[in-house]
């Protein structure tokens, strides 16, 4: 993600994950991937290309939900 100031770069990398299943206009027909051992790298930058922040982490909750823009 960017604007004019700044970059933000987000990557995630999903580990084991369990599935969930989820309500959709009130039938349990969606599933839910879900996670609490991925892991997280960020990086926030200036236009110019200045790092202000970077960092990675463990442990980071992750849920992945297909087709989620069929669901609205």
């Amino acid at each position: 993600m960017q604007n004019k100031k700044h970059r933000l770069k987000i990557t995630a990398i999903q580990q084991n994950s369990g599935e969930l299943k989820a309500p959709v206009t009130g039938q349990m027909k969606r599933i839910i991937k879900e996670s609490i051992d991925s892991e997280i790298e960020l990086e926030l930058a200036e236009s110019n290309g200045e790092v202000i922040f970077s960092g990675w982490g463990k442990h980071a909750g992750m849920e992945l939900i297909e087709k989620i823009p069929t669901y609205f």
